[in-house]
């Protein structure tokens, strides 16, 4: 086994955060550090976030589908939660990037289980290690459960990918994990998990799976995340929770900062998927409502000089592979997208900050 390591300290100044769901939960966060390393098992790249004070257990992450022609990434951002809050609380967290970008499962199961190999030699044995899955992420952990139905305490799975089907290792689910499994899907998505706890149930396995009334893929906001994280703990160590909920926090509805002026809006970027290239903007409901832009429309958009056709839509599959699409997140502000590819790179984008332009091209907009 090659090993390379890659080691980084980082300092994180967090606010206060509340949590307001089945239980509240308040935390004060203060000054907390944690290392961070990177490091090579075999070829695969993965990332640990290591805590100041470990407690003793172990999140693994398992990422969704990362496009062919992007860089390897574990997704496993420290200012992203809920990796914040389980850092701070002490948790040892880790990904893997898996050996190859795009469809992959089969081997990603055992890259992660190589990687978990790892952290139990250089870390000693976690006394609980649990699964987060998000979209193909979520196929992988499955799998992980499945078949090594020992080793891990509870998994989270989020959105649609369970049934992605890897060509190079084909794989029937045997429906009977022996480990809580909690399902957390957007409305638009939820038809797999459904099939998947009704297939578990008729062989006697009861998994929870929680509603988001809220389109879109894995378009979760902290809360719900953080929330449905929390029960997923205390239903391992036994205690009874909600099997069907609805799950939905209702963000605070942002005000508007747009500038309105030349026939259109003008916002600006407020953060950048790393991997994936999404814009975060400025832009909330009301300043759609005030252009007239609905839902199914086509709108104009102008970035970093550049000007393209967009659409204002639920979730991205509502448009074909390589259009531009802009939708609610679920924290209120307006994500700019690329259905299948990187609107950063694509815009030309390098840092947050940087104004974007939407105007109706049905509607000119009063002064």
């Amino acid at each position: 086994m090659k090993l390379t390591i890659f080691s980084r300290t980082r300092f994180l100044k967090l606010g206060e955060f509340v949590l307001c769901f089945i239980l509240i939960v308040e935390t004060c966060r203060s000054q907390a550090q944690h290392r961070e390393i990177s490091g090579e098992l075999d070829g695969v790249f993965f990332d640990i976030l290591y805590p100041e004070k470990w407690i003793g257990d172990l999140l693994i992450y398992n990422h969704g589908l990362i496009f062919e022609h992007l860089p390897p990434s574990t997704y496993l951002d420290p200012s992203r939660e809920p990796f914040t809050t389980l850092l701070e609380d002490g948790w040892l967290l880790a990904s893997s990037c898996y050996r190859r970008n795009g469809l992959i499962i089969g081997d990603a199961v055992d890259d992660v289980l190589e990687l978990i190999e790892y952290l139990r030699e250089r870390f000693g044995r976690p006394r609980n290690t649990f699964l987060i899955g998000e979209s193909m992420g979520g196929a992988i952990s499955l799998q992980l459960l499945e078949d090594h139905p020992n080793q891990f305490q509870g998994a989270l799975i989020l959105g649609r990918g369970l049934f992605t089907m890897d060509p190079m290792s084909p794989y029937t689910y045997r429906y009977q994990p022996d480990a809580p499994v909690l399902f957390l899907c957007n409305i638009s998505e939820i038809d797999q998990a459904q099939e998947y706890v009704a297939k578990a149930a008729a062989r006697g396995k009861l998994l929870a799976l929680w509603e988001i009334k809220r389109a879109g893929h894995v378009n979760i906001n902290r809360a719900e995340y953080l929330a449905a994280l929390h029960n997923l703990f205390l239903w391992a160590k036994g205690e009874k929770i909600a099997l069907r909920r609805d799950a939905t926090i209702k963000f605070e509805k942002e005000t508007s900062t747009a500038l309105f002026a030349d026939g259109g809006a003008y916002g600006r970027i407020r953060s950048i998927d790393p991997t994936f290239g999404n814009l975060s903007t400025t832009f909330v409901g009301a300043d759609w409502t005030r252009l007239g832009i609905t839902i199914g429309q086509v709108f104009h958009l102008e970035i970093n000089g550049k000007s393209y056709q967009a659409s204002l839509v639920s979730t991205y599959t509502d448009v074909p592979k390589g259009h531009w699409l802009a939708f609610c997140s679920a924290d209120g502000y307006f994500t700019i997208a690329i259905n299948f590819d990187n609107a950063a790179q694509r815009a030309g984008v390098l840092s947050p900050s940087e104004t974007i332009f939407i105007s109706n091209p049905q509607r000119h907009l009063d002064p």
